[in-house]
């Protein structure tokens, strides 16, 4: 680690310290170490900017710590605050013919499109989407409201289509709502990309809430291997779901409140219609994912994938495994495949 000692260290300075070591439970942290080289994450990112902005009174986005990772420029934009104009759309690369337009998983940033951005060889432009997680409230009631929302930002900048989307994890579920109000509103869409994620919950039944139901289906639809480590898992939360009989019962919760809204919105999204043409469907073949993924049925849904989306695509379903972690498809390697896999489909 840098600059432990030799530098001296402004009270801010001294603070974010303080901050990150009892965050990522370490004993020494320098001015000039990087937030995620030492161990950050996505969450932890979201975590930091909240603690700065409820101790130091302050309002910085999230996206503060992903362009400045350091202790010393974010003690350097905090002595130096002002105010910024939260945006949704962030151009990643220019360029010209179709837009490409990234969702995000939806506790990130656009930033971990980076690698992907360098790979990719298509001229197209490229847009990655900003949650509205910065917002004191997300203003929102519903998925279909907020993907209204994003229509209209998408068509503030290229007004027609022809559009490509490429969603990853809970941004694959964002992606089929703004497909289909795309379409609805006359506007063609190219290519639609799916990473690693269902679209929907089922419907509710006549017993069973549609929480349960989708517990129940998946472990109807894995192998028998599958089924002891997931009623391992799940079992717990499955038994609060029948109890409870809430369809809306989150299993992560977080200190920021709009990013709690934003999940909660996704986790009961009901599709009201289909999208009409084919989807590009990547994702995994271990269900294993890192050792936390084992808490997420969403990793046991590898098998079913094409049945999950099925229900909502009219067109061909094209799977594409990519042999990684769920975390990692835009890390390389497994970014190479995926940035072919686009570039093979996306005009």
């Amino acid at each position: 680690m840098s600059n432990l000692i030799s530098d001296p260290v402004a009270p801010i300075e001294e603070i974010l310290i303080t901050q990150w070591k009892e965050m990522l439970n370490l004993k020494e942290v320098g001015l000039d170490d990087d937030f995620f080289d030492l161990g950050g994450n996505s969450l932890l990112a979201i975590r930091a900017i909240t603690m700065i902005n409820k101790e130091l009174g302050f309002k910085l986005a999230v996206s503060t710590i992903y362009q400045l990772s350091t202790i010393r420029q974010l003690a350097y934009k905090i002595e130096r605050f002002e105010s910024e104009e939260l945006k949704s759309i962030v151009l990643l690369k220019e360029g010209f013919g179709t837009p490409l337009f990234i969702f995000p998983p939806w506790s990130s940033y656009p930033t971990i499109f980076n690698e992907f951005v360098q790979t990719y060889n298509k001229s197209n432009p490229i847009y990655g989407i900003i949650y509205y997680e910065d917002a004191d409230d997300f203003p929102f009631k519903d998925l279909h409201e907020y993907a209204n929302y994003l229509v209209g930002e998408i068509k503030k900048l290229h007004p027609q289509g022809p559009y490509s989307l490429l969603g990853c994890s809970m941004g694959a579920r964002t992606i089929l709502e703004v497909a289909m109000q795309l379409q609805k509103s006359g506007d063609k869409i190219e290519f639609l990309g799916a990473i690693s994620h269902y679209p929907s919950y089922p419907s509710k039944g006549l017993l069973l809430n549609r929480r349960v139901l989708d517990e129940i289906r998946t472990l109807v639809k894995i192998d028998l291997r599958l089924k002891i480590k997931y009623l391992r898992h799940r079992l717990p939360h499955f038994l609060k779901l029948l109890v409870t009989g809430n369809n809306a019962v989150q299993e992560i919760v977080i200190e920021n409140g709009a990013q709690n809204q934003i999940l909660a919105i996704h986790e009961i999204y009901d599709p009201k219609s289909k999208y009409n043409g084919d989807l590009v469907l990547i994702y995994e073949t271990s269900p294993e994912g890192v050792p936390s993924e084992l808490t997420k049925s969403q990793v046991y849904r590898n098998s079913i994938f094409k049945l999950l989306w099925k229900q909502y695509v009219t067109g061909n379903i094209i799977a594409k495994i990519v042999e990684c972690k769920h975390n990692d498809f835009f890390k390389k390697p497994a970014v190479n495949q995926v940035a072919a896999i686009v570039e093979s489909y996306a005009s």
